[in-house]
């Protein structure tokens, strides 16, 4: 028996692969360290997250933007 590729699931891995190349190359962009950033990054920690006392290991998803200091 002849191993044969199924054309639209390939078309479909094709399609996925250029969407997340272009979705990549525009829609994510790099600005830089930011003093601004870190400053209000350590105001909201002291105000909003240490008064959580959050255990060492607890998981906190990051949905903020910027240079990743956060």
């Amino acid at each position: 028996m002849q191993n044969l590729i199924d054309i639209n699931n390939t078309l479909d891995l094709v399609k996925l692969k250029f969407y997340n190349e272009w979705l990549y190359a525009n829609h994510i962009y790099d600005e830089g360290d930011s003093q601004l950033h870190e400053v209000i990054t350590k105001q909201v920690v002291e105000k909003y997250i240490d008064p959580l006392n959050l255990p060492k290991d607890s998981k906190i998803l990051d949905i903020g933007a910027g240079p990743g200091y956060f």
